[in-house]
């Protein structure tokens, strides 16, 4: 008899719990943006990063398959790694925006942009930090250049 009763405040519990649950899941609000990246200059992923300062394997890639192209989407600075484990030296750092091609990288971790002279948007810089979106088309450019 008290099964029913306890089921029905669970379901209800759950009711309320899972509408708040179900953004933060899909992005949450640490979301800082993606990051896009061409495989082997062959196969396209992107990862989305919850925080800066962690380190972050691209996914899909290996030592015989690095990323080859990268797109940094975020609004935090790009900082690109050949090894895995964000160990060894830097390959490269992108702001928010910028895309290298002819990299070999396997990790990335996110720094934030410290200081107004750091935002690629500082207007005195000649600034503006470009489309942050990489779409099909810049895909398709990228693969022209690559091969």
């Amino acid at each position: 008899m008290r099964l029913r009763p306890t089921a029905v405040a669970f379901l209800g519990a759950l009711a309320l719990v899972l509408p708040t649950a179900g953004p933060s899941l899909a992005g949450g609000h640490d979301d800082l943006g993606r990051l896009q990246y061409i495989i082997d200059n062959d196969d396209r992923a992107q990862i989305r990063p919850a925080d800066n300062d962690t380190c972050y394997e691209l996914t899909g890639t290996s030592r015989g398959r690095p990323a080859t192209a990268v797109h940094n989407g975020t609004d935090s600075r790009a900082v690109l790694y050949a090894n895995f484990g964000c160990g060894g030296r830097v390959e490269r750092e992108l702001q928010p925006g910028d895309t290298v091609y002819d990299v070999s990288v396997r990790s990335v971790t996110f720094v934030p942009l410290r200081s107004h002279g750091d935002d690629c948007r500082d207007e005195f810089r000649g600034g503006g930090c470009g489309d942050s979106r990489w779409d099909d088309d810049d895909f398709r450019s990228a693969f022209r250049r690559i091969g």
